[in-house]
């Protein structure tokens, strides 16, 4: 049994198999019908109460988003050969980072590393406060809250953060993708390259943190937090991948030699042995959501989530509600797509332009967008009008996903609004903003589903100058948090569908006659 997630609702039997509600007893009609031996209906149970309107369906999206994919993939450009400039943060210098140190009986800090597709972000838990970790140190970028998610590596030597535009250096990107995408076939190789990327991070944390605050410098105590997107969560191999490189990156950062890819195989090979490695992974949404669950704002009941990265389109359909104190999200529906900010850029550029580009212009006009590449409005519109539908389907079939698992929600009974928070440095681009104003506009209609778009609620305890605002902090917030604190997920794929509750069947006059 668990509970319905309707405030104030009763236990929910949940069972396998698809509920196949209830029908009223029909009239019977004035005239009789012509004498034939007609099939008797089985037996309808009587419900006690008034029965909800049925819900539209809506047709399944699935097939309709693989097309709209193939056609804009075919439109786009190639996302590893446009050069996207906000997304090259060059290294200063060759800087030599030094193992982090730690002591045994020191202060506890939590680094929440928000390891994304195109940018890294960092908050550390420290003495009672959240610390934003300022990468301008490291790397040159317009924002120093991101830091690129690429690293230089110099023939048969060690590596940098950032991209090196130097002779004998080769840049390492795509690190994410390359292990969310490869399942239980990912090579020993993409996974050094979270592992040098993840330890040279922790490396320049530890450091930044000395330089940051006297304190530090009395001794620390280390754990590493790193995030997943939701349907990658969901499965337990890729978690189970994400861990092992954690647990190696933490090994790697705290060993006295340089960070080489041969040590970082070597960590690899060493994570079997670390006792308490002091790692742990986290789905995404729930660390983003870690500042509303403690607001006034909270309630309880269905709630959705997009997060429109720099690589990934994240979508969550979850539940709310407090048990004993803590806060538990079942996972009822979960997509993540390569349909981020600079997947959108490709879109705009078409298939055979190469030019170099920079992330505010996702931003651009059509009009803007065809001097640019010195080609007419319209195509540039037409290429930019099949990511915004892809985008429109990969949220459709999560929704009509959370609909099979959870029909019961009050928000799918037309009584009460799903918030929806829109996250994310692609959530400020204005295309994306109009296109998902749309769909809240025309959900009802569509889909049956009110919209209410909502902010991320900013915690008073973060420190630091935000640039581009909290919600691009706001996993690596959560993820800097004890992870007693973190809200416990429930995973889709432990879930049945939430039937309708069993109701007492009314005794009617009838019956005996």
């Amino acid at each position: 049994m668990i509970r319905s997630w309707k405030r104030g609702g009763s236990e929910v039997k949940v069972t396998k198999g698809t509920s196949i509600g209830y029908e009223k007893r029909k009239e019977k009609s004035a005239v009789s019908p012509p004498r034939q031996r007609a099939e008797v209906p089985a037996p309808v149970p009587r419900v006690a109460g008034p029965v909800p309107p049925p819900v539209p369906q809506a047709v399944d999206p699935a097939p309709v988003a693989k097309r709209l994919h193939q056609r804009l993939r075919e439109a786009s450009a190639d996302v590893r050969d446009l050069r996207i400039a906000a997304g090259m943060s060059r290294p200063r210098g060759s800087v030599v980072l030094p193992p982090v140190i730690e002591k045994k009986d020191g202060k506890l800090a939590i680094l929440g590393l928000d390891f994304g597709t195109a940018f890294t972000k960092a908050v550390v838990r420290w003495a009672g406060r959240h610390f934003a970790v300022d990468w301008s140190d490291v790397v040159e970028g317009e924002d120093h809250h991101l830091l690129a998610s690429v690293f230089s590596e110099v023939r048969g030597g060690g590596c940098v953060l950032g991209a090196a535009n130097a002779p004998g250096w080769s840049v390492c990107e795509g690190i994410k993708l390359k292990l969310l995408s490869s399942g239980a076939r990912v090579s020993d190789e993409d996974m050094a390259d979270a592992v040098i990327f993840i330890a040279l991070a922790f490396r320049y944390v530890s450091r930044w943190l000395q330089r940051t605050s006297h304190d530090a410098q009395k001794g620390v105590r280390w754990r590493l937090h790193v995030g997943l997107p939701t349907k990658s969560w969901d499965s337990d191999v890729t978690t189970e991948t994400f861990k092992t490189v954690a647990q190696a990156a933490r090994v790697l950062a705290c060993m006295p030699a340089p960070v080489t890819r041969a040590v970082a195989l070597e960590a690899l090979r060493m994570t079997d042995q670390v006792d308490r490695p002091a790692v742990d992974v986290f789905p995404e949404f729930a660390c983003q959501l870690y500042s509303y669950l403690l607001s006034p704002e909270r309630r309880d009941d269905l709630h959705a989530l997009v997060d429109v990265g720099a690589g990934t389109l994240d979508v969550a359909y979850f539940n709310v509600f407090m048990k004993d104190g803590e806060a538990l999200l079942p996972i009822f529906a979960s997509e993540v797509d390569r349909l981020g900010a600079h997947y959108l850029i490709a879109a705009l550029s078409g298939a055979e332009s190469r030019l170099v580009w920079t992330d505010s212009e996702s931003s651009l006009s059509d009009a803007e967008v065809g001097r640019k590449l010195d080609c007419p409005p319209n195509d540039v519109c037409n290429r930019r009008s099949l990511y915004l539908s892809s985008v429109a389907e990969v949220f459709n079939v999560a929704t009509i996903a959370a609909k099979a698992t959870y029909p019961t929600s009050p928000a799918f009974q037309r009584s009460e609004n799903v918030r929806l928070f829109l996250c994310g440095g692609g959530s400020r681009i204005p295309s994306l903003q109009k296109r998902f104003e749309r769909i809240a506009r025309e959900a009802m209609s569509v889909l049956g589903v009110r919209f209410q778009v909502s902010e991320l609620v900013r915690p008073h305890d973060i420190v630091g100058q935000l640039q581009s605002g909290f919600d691009r902090l706001s996993v690596a917030y959560g993820l800097s948090q004890n992870a007693a604190n973190i809200g416990s997920v429930m995973r889709s794929a432990t879930l049945d569908p939430v039937l309708p509750r069993e109701r007492v069947d009314e005794r009617h006059r009838d019956d005996d006659r």
